[in-house]
């Protein structure tokens, strides 16, 4: 199975390989758009493959140690979670989240970094 790009009739960018499946919109003149868009496409071809061979490292708990990834999504997704490691971040539902509730353990809600939902 292969990275597939297509484009939406509104204009919308969607990407997709295996579980990862992307939906982005771009704002700004029409060729840095387009511009903006080749290089995600470029991108996004190796990114799960290259998450699939960090998996070992990404399924461990975050520990003392600050761990050594190779590729840009993987060192993100540690550097996300590195301010957080006192707390227990399980992988669920192909989300990280944040335990919240140690009353009850079964409850968890998103990790919010800045912005972003990780």
């Amino acid at each position: 199975m292969s990275a597939v790009a297509a484009r939406f009739a509104d204009g919308r960018l969607h990407l997709q390989h295996g579980p990862i499946d992307l939906i982005v919109e771009a704002f700004g003149a029409a060729d840095e758009v387009e511009r903006a868009y080749a290089q995600a496409i470029e991108r996004f071809g190796d990114i799960l493959l290259t998450l699939v061979g960090e998996l070992p490292v990404l399924r461990r708990p975050v520990g003392e140690a600050y761990p050594l990834l190779r590729g840009p999504v993987a060192r993100r997704m540690a550097e996300a979670v590195w301010p957080h490691r006192a707390v227990f971040i399980e992988r669920h539902a192909d989300f990280f989240m944040l335990q919240t509730n140690p009353q009850r353990p079964g409850l968890t809600s998103p990790l919010k970094v800045g912005d972003q939902l990780v």
